[in-house]
């Protein structure tokens, strides 16, 4: 489990990763690889397609998100994330997750407006 563990590690924001994503992004070619990024880890760097996981609210915007300072940050980091599909972008939800002391249920409010 270590072993897969260090091998799944996301990296840090760095100029490597952005190296590593332009690679992979202007090959032309299928390279049979999936790059794995934290949204703060993605600004300016952009994929054929990308996934949002869990968007749910109180995940994304964060729970933790109490004032409209704080919330607009949460959608500037949504848009980014949005912004990085070249052609595809794909949005989902879990019906609901258990996180701790938290129960999450309603798709982020970050969706509304956005067509299907």
């Amino acid at each position: 489990m270590d072993n897969f563990l260090s091998d799944f590690a996301l990296d840090p924001p760095s100029n490597r990763v952005a190296d590593q994503a332009h690679s992979l992004t202007n090959e032309g070619e299928e390279s049979g690889k999936v790059t794995i990024s934290t949204v703060h880890s993605a600004k300016g760097l952009e994929w054929y397609a990308v996934f949002i996981p869990h968007a749910l609210d109180g995940m994304f915007p964060s729970n933790r998100a109490t004032n409209m300072e704080e919330m607009e940050e949460e959608r500037r980091l949504f848009y980014v994330a949005c912004s990085r599909a070249k052609e595809e972008l794909y949005i989902t939800f879990p019906r609901n997750v258990f996180s701790y002391d938290a129960f999450f249920h309603l798709p982020s409010r970050f969706l509304i407006g956005i067509e299907k």
